[in-house]
């Protein structure tokens, strides 16, 4: 019979996660201070070397019984989109490296046609700033205060795209470990095809992703509402 993987913090396809290092990331610092009619602006801080939030599309325990004790000896598979250089880059990476992130979950299946991107615009990778406001009265005088933080992440944010073909995944079938019987490699069920454009070429491109990699543009914009 089939044993199911019972891991403790146990990433799965679909899941998104970030590098270890993304919380230390501060980004931006804009210091605004505005004195009668003179205003000076400070600005501190480099988003370039922020890690971008990834997506699970494939997994493997190299190590059954490490897995089951700590977790370790997991290799994840993760995806995400660079406008650096309009490119899907993916890479093997270890899991104790990587941090979980907390999304809202809504699954569907895909029909030709639908409207998608890759899960990763569920981290709402758009340029945010928040504001905060201090003002100080002074006795002849008032000062104001605004301190910016804005993350430059647009550099991950994924395209739009249309799905052209829904295929079975022929090596979909998840690999079993003999000797546990225990599930070792964790593969997409069906592979995707997408169409979009690419403009640093100026023309349509198209990759293949897996099927746990994509959400629904509708169900983007509603999850994106919960947040």
């Amino acid at each position: 019979m089939l044993k199911k993987n019972n891991f403790s913090n146990e990433i799965n396809l679909g899941d998104l996660v970030e590098f270890v290092t993304k919380e230390h990331q501060f980004g931006i610092t804009k210091l605004r201070i505005r004195r009668n009619s003179k205003t000076r602006i400070y600005t501190n801080g480099q988003t370039k070397m922020t890690p971008p939030v990834m997506v699970v599309i494939e997994k493997i325990h190299e190590n059954i019984g490490q897995a089951l004790n700590n977790n370790k000896s997991t290799k994840l598979f993760c995806q995400w989109y660079s406008h650096r250089n309009n490119k899907f880059i993916s890479k093997w990476l270890d899991s104790t490296l990587l941090k979980k992130k907390e999304y809202l979950e809504i699954k569907r299946e895909f029909n030709l046609q639908d409207i998608v991107s890759l899960k990763t615009a569920l981290n709402g990778n758009t340029h945010q700033e928040s504001i905060v406001r201090h003002k100080i009265k002074e006795e002849f005088e008032e000062i104001d205060y605004k301190l910016s933080q804005i993350f430059d992440t647009t550099m991950y944010l994924p395209p739009q795209m249309v799905i052209t073909s829904i295929e079975p995944n022929n090596n979909g079938l998840n690999q079993i470990d003999k000797k546990s019987n225990f599930i070792k490699r964790y593969l997409p069920k069906n592979r995707i095809k997408c169409m979009w454009f690419d403009s640093s070429t100026n023309k349509y491109s198209e990759n293949h992703f897996a099927q746990e990699a994509l959400i629904a543009i509708d169900n983007l914009n509603f999850a994106n509402k919960g947040n």
